[in-house]
């Protein structure tokens, strides 16, 4: 549904292409750790969005199974909330929690029945092939993706939007991190849930969009959706 107040005035559900860029995916990972060759994937959350609200945003959230992961003292601490949760979903037999072998195939399913279909400007460039966006994707999150097979369906290109926040002259050579960047977004009149990372994917994925859409027209996803998606 729209946010309250506003009206659809006769859009399509579906997703509507008006160019390559308009359609984005947030992605977001909750790992074991920080390094893809040791670690591994507990949470992974896709949301593809139209950077203009053109459709209803859509979500894949997925937990990954627990058995055989290495830990860092760090991310133990940081997700000792969620490990009871994957594991009661996991005795129940829940359908959101999977096998790290089959997150390739779960995601690239979702693309196809979520209606995406990339018109192909050259032969080089395969259909369905997405442009991911997130914070750090590139130097973080890919790395562990191309490690459970996923590295045909995203493009080595990537839309970051920390760059939309960073000032040097007040970040010198520090990038903002993603809570600076929501902080900064929320002081120019942004509407958002809150200005602090969650650690969480979903919440994390909707963050990134909230960041982009902000910057390219003025609202947040959280202000025309309500952070709601099928």
């Amino acid at each position: 549904k729209p946010a309250e107040g506003r009206k659809e005035s006769g859009r399509s559900c579906r997703p509507q292409r008006r160019n390559s860029l308009s359609v984005v995916f947030s992605i977001d990972l909750e790992t074991t750790g920080l390094d893809p060759n040791v670690h591994g994937i507990v949470e992974f959350a896709a949301i593809m969005a139209d950077t203009h609200h053109a459709f209803q945003p859509r979500v894949l959230h997925r937990y990954l199974r627990l058995e055989g992961l290495v830990w860092s003292e760090y991310c133990l601490e940081l997700h000792a909330s969620l490990i009871p949760v994957i594991l009661a979903l996991t005795k129940n037999k829940d359908p959101k929690v999977i096998h790290p072998n089959d997150l390739a195939y779960a995601f690239e399913r979702w693309i196809t029945d979520v209606g995406y279909n990339e018109t192909k400007r050259n032969a080089a460039v395969a259909a369905k092939r997405i442009t991911p966006s997130g914070k750090n994707f590139a130097s973080f999150d890919k790395g562990f993706l191309d490690k459970v097979g996923c590295g045909s369906i995203y493009r080595h290109r990537t839309a970051d939007p920390v760059m939309l926040y960073y000032n040097p002259g007040k970040h010198g050579d520090v990038l903002p991190s993603t809570d600076q960047c929501l902080e900064l977004a929320a002081s120019e009149g942004a509407l958002l849930p809150t200005t602090k990372a969650a650690h969480t994917a979903v919440e994390d994925a909707w963050a990134v969009l909230d960041l982009l859409t902000f910057k390219y027209t003025g609202k947040t996803c959280y202000e025309v959706w309500k952070h709601q998606g099928a």
